[in-house]
């Protein structure tokens, strides 16, 4: 395995792992889009997961970033800012929208990332 990429593959398979805690959440407490913006508990089980994916993206190198410019990674790290840091309150509309539909797709990317790095 390539040594260079070690830290990066650690940090995907992290990304992962948040990954299916959002759509776990999800599934297990049967959330939809009116019982999310009914309850903060929901919010927030969603909103964590979120949060911690965007940090390890940018713990990212920038090689890597760099590499896969098809994967919206600033965009990424940018909501967890936001989600983090609270910026004019969070737009929970967002983070339902992360959470359904980037997430998911995010997820997939990531799974290729990481074979091909460990494929190397």
């Amino acid at each position: 395995m390539n040594t260079k990429f070690e830290d990066d593959i650690k940090n995907l398979k992290l990304i992962l792992k948040y990954c299916e805690q959002v759509s776990g959440t999800i599934e297990k407490l049967e959330i939809d889009e009116n019982k999310f913006y009914s309850s903060y508990i929901f919010k927030n089980a969603v909103a964590m997961p979120i949060l911690q994916i965007g940090a390890f993206c940018g713990k990212l190198s920038k090689e890597l970033l760099n590499k896969y410019p098809n994967i919206p990674w600033r965009k990424i790290i940018g909501l967890r800012n936001r989600v983090a840091h609270g910026y004019d309150g969070i737009d929970f509309e967002i983070v339902w929208l992360s959470a359904t539909e980037n997430v998911p797709e995010l997820k997939k990317h990531c799974e290729s990332v990481l074979l091909e790095l460990i494929k190397k």
